[in-house]
């Protein structure tokens, strides 16, 4: 529920935190292994083995192994603490302690790890924290001094990192608020208003003239936000609230020029903003705010060139872009990738069982979003960075997989809106694994919608129909979800009989919630032949108490056809 404080029982699958803190113990003898081993000079071979072997276990941190490979790595705790120290002593931190590192790395394990995520959870860190420091990133300094290419690559992984593992710690409608240890990490920040979810910035804690809110008034400026401010939740809420994490964990450690970069990346992770009403790009908005966060900082921020600044908001871009990099990826793991996201901000498809109506509801949210997101503005670049080749590379295959991801949902759409319009005529709106089955276990074997319909194997020639949307939903998307099965049997035989004229004619009557007259008129705009199979497949499924009421549709559809 929006605006609940979640509390530690419901923080996540493994939020038990007596799981975590049992879990994170294991990891206390690894950090201080780590922080001796790199903070004292006169560690012995022992530790020196031990530090060795460690390395080994975070060694898959920046650049994970394709997924297909078979490699050893540490716990995700392990490469928490691994991650943040390495990266910390390539920022030249002030010495963190064990229970730094162990508090930190459990905070970001225990947000990322919370019953609300799917796709946001702590493997997505690890995949955006991998590939900074790129040569493009290789800079001069303003004096025309050579900038040492690896220091500067370094420095900018280091940063990247820290951002990538703070960046998604913060999701506060899908979580259902702050975890008791983030609203103690961020007492002062907000204000919270439980009775309508509301998020507003506290009106007094970012005072420019305290040491202590310095790194916060900061924050202000990166975002464009004020004191006292409602926080949107699709404007930046989300990010603020993980970056002012990230600072209130590491100001005492990072100096604030290093603050002023990971808040940097973590801003640019907004996603999918279009040009602001002068006609500026996301990243040249950040620039011009990381420019008044320098001024109203000089004694501490002011040595930053422009040329430093242009660079802060190319590796922000950088991190940005990783963070949506499945749009222009592979279309069966971006399809994938997006089953793995609808759980989070669909409640109540995230239950073992859920009605026709929940899953209806979270396909059409899915399919708007789709049919109104801009290619254009889902990745960014700044002063070349990326070039101008990879950009348009990016933003065309980002614009085929949406081509396909829509024709998709709405084959998906379709085939749920029949089984709405069965139920809507025989009693109304009931569980979905009434009409398609009991969820599969390997064990049992029980009745299955698909039992009596098999996709066309090749559809006819007079069909036409996008072949990659027929092919992923009848042999399935390549990783499973925690609520619906990988291929559409359902779906593929439609698709397959109607083609892609015919899905979109269809497609309009397939509205939510549905009534006994829109249930009609969508059965009625599919062949009659294709509604009496569907209707007879699901009177073998279903419970007793409709089986006739099917039949009966099954057969006079049948003679509708004949």
């Amino acid at each position: 529920m929006a605006g609940r404080k979640r509390s530690r029982s419901d923080a996540g699958p493994s939020a038990g935190t007596s799981g975590v803190w049992a879990h994170a113990s294991l990891v206390v003898g690894l950090v201080s292994i780590v922080v001796y081993g790199i903070n004292n000079s006169s560690s012995d071979g022992v530790v020196q083995n031990m530090m060795a072997r460690i390395q080994k276990c975070g060694s898959e941190l920046i650049k994970p192994a394709p997924a297909q490979a078979t490699t050893k790595q540490g716990t995700r705790l392990q490469r928490l603490a691994v991650g943040l120290n390495t990266s910390l002593h390539a920022l030249n931190a002030s010495s963190a302690t064990n229970a730094q590192l162990e508090r930190w790395s459990t905070v970001i394990y225990e947000s990322m790890s919370a019953s609300s995520r799917d796709f946001h959870g702590v493997d997505h860190i690890f995949e955006v924290s991998g590939g900074g420091g790129s040569e493009e990133e290789t800079e001069r300094k303003d004096s025309g001094e050579e900038v040492d290419a690896p220091a500067v690559r370094a420095q900018s992984q280091a940063v990247q990192t820290i951002s990538a593992y703070f960046h998604d710690t913060i999701y506060y409608t899908v979580d259902g608020g702050l975890s008791d240890e983030q609203a103690r990490l961020l007492e002062g920040v907000l204000m919270e208003d439980h009775a309508d979810g509301s998020v507003h910035l506290s009106s007094n804690a970012y005072k420019s003239d305290d040491p202590n809110d310095v790194p916060m008034a900061m924050l202000l400026d990166i975002f464009g936000f004020q004191p006292g401010q409602k926080l949107n939740p699709f404007g930046g809420l989300n990010e603020f609230l993980s970056a002012a994490l990230a600072v209130r964990c590491l100001q005492d450690v990072l100096p604030l020029e290093q603050l002023f970069r990971i808040a940097a990346c973590i801003e640019a992770t907004i996603p999918f903003r279009k040009p602001d009403e002068e006609g500026s790009a996301a990243p040249m908005v950040l620039f011009n705010r990381l420019m008044a966060a320098r001024n109203n900082n000089r004694d501490r921020l002011g040595a930053l060139s422009r040329s430093d600044l242009v660079v802060a908001v190319q590796q922000a871009q950088l991190l940005a872009n990783r963070d949506v990099s499945n749009f222009a990826g592979d279309v069966n793991a971006f399809l994938s990738n997006t089953w793995t996201l609808m759980p989070e901000s669909n409640q109540q498809i995230r239950q073992n069982t859920y009605r026709i109506s929940s899953f209806a509801h979270s396909l059409v949210k899915m399919a708007g979003f789709f049919e109104n997101l801009d290619p254009t503005v889902i990745y960014h670049s700044f002063e070349g960075v990326p070039n101008d080749a990879e950009m348009t590379s990016l933003v065309e295959r980002s614009r085929a997989n949406l081509a396909v991801a829509k024709t998709y949902m709405n084959a998906k759409l379709l085939s749920i809106s029949v089984l709405a319009a069965l139920a809507e005529k025989t009693g109304g709106d009931s569980v979905l694994s009434m009409w398609v089955g009991d969820p599969r276990k390997p064990s049992v074997v029980t009745p299955k919608v698909e039992d009596d319909i098999e996709p066309i194997p090749d559809p006819s020639d007079d069909v036409k129909l996008d072949e990659t949307v027929f092919r992923i939903l009848r042999d399935g998307r390549n990783r499973a979800s925690s609520f619906d099965i990988r291929n559409s049997p359902l779906a593929a035989f439609l698709y397959g009989l109607i083609g892609d004229e015919g899905l979109l004619e269809s497609v309009e009557y397939a509205v939510h919630p549905m009534t006994a007259e829109d249930a009609e008129q969508l059965l009625q705009s599919l062949p009659r032949q294709a509604v009496s199979t569907i209707a007879l497949a699901c009177s073998k499924v279903v419970a007793p108490t409709r089986r006739d009421a099917l039949e009966q549709i099954a057969m006079e559809y049948s003679k509708a056809a004949l």
